[in-house]
């Protein structure tokens, strides 16, 4: 479950028309998938990390993303995966999977240990909204081996989305979960990266289901409070 952090007001919107233009200059955008043809560093010794991002029960605006960073163990960020990615590169599919959208990430690392250790989600409802956990998660450890790639899993937010007290909708809450989907993934990774077919692989999920301190049975959806007063 998450809850909202920030909310912007009308007269804040050109502040942050200027804050988006600056991150988005500023080296804070996802990371990008490798090229088919991309070629391993031998010198930092690179593996190949797989893994998607998927969201289902989208907010009406279909805006509302929500991303993972991972970082090395100096505590430096080295990649970014957003959900959101998929509305401009391929989108998700999934047999038999309703309202499922999401994208795959195949990206390169350098030889070592890395780590995710929480989420944020975040998007447009009456002002710019970032969702963070309540509680932190569970640390997500896993080690990127040279020339082999490592599946990291399926990274999945069901969002909980239900009217203010303005008859609009939002999103108040949602469920992170983790499971294994190499099978699906694998076959997307070979058919766009045949030059990879014959590398070996290992599957590295730590954590299986629900990525949260708490069960879905334990969990209240938030009341819809805190939002932004109406000019005046």
């Amino acid at each position: 479950m998450f809850f909202k952090t920030c909310f912007l007001t009308k007269q804040n919107r050109i502040y942050m028309i200027l804050v988006i233009s600056i991150l988005l200059t500023s080296g804070c955008s996802y990371t990008e998938n490798i090229k088919p043809e991309y070629v391993l560093n031998k010198n930092t010794r690179e593996g190949i990390i797989l893994a998607s991002m998927t969201t289902s029960n989208q907010h009406p605006s279909k805006a509302f993303s929500w991303n993972i960073y991972i970082d090395d163990l100096s505590e430096k960020s080295v990649a970014h995966l957003s959900s959101l990615a998929s509305y401009i590169y391929e989108p998700w599919s999934t047999k038999g999977t309703k309202d499922v959208r999401g994208r795959y990430y195949i990206f390169a690392l350098p030889e070592g240990k890395y780590k995710i250790d929480s989420w944020m989600a975040s998007g447009q409802q009456m002002g710019h909204v970032e969702l963070y956990p309540k509680e932190k998660p569970k640390k997500i450890e896993f080690t990127v081996n040279a020339g082999e790639i490592t599946y990291l899993g399926r990274f999945h937010m069901e969002f909980l989305v239900g009217d203010n007290i303005f008859g609009i909708p939002i999103v108040y809450g949602g469920y992170p979960e983790i499971s294994n989907w190499f099978h699906n993934d694998y076959q997307y990774f070979i058919h766009n990266y045949p030059r990879f077919r014959d590398m070996p692989y290992h599957i590295d999920i730590p954590v299986s289901g629900l990525w949260s301190s708490q069960s879905k049975k334990s969990i209240e959806p938030l009341p819809p409070t805190n939002f932004p007063s109406r000019d005046r």
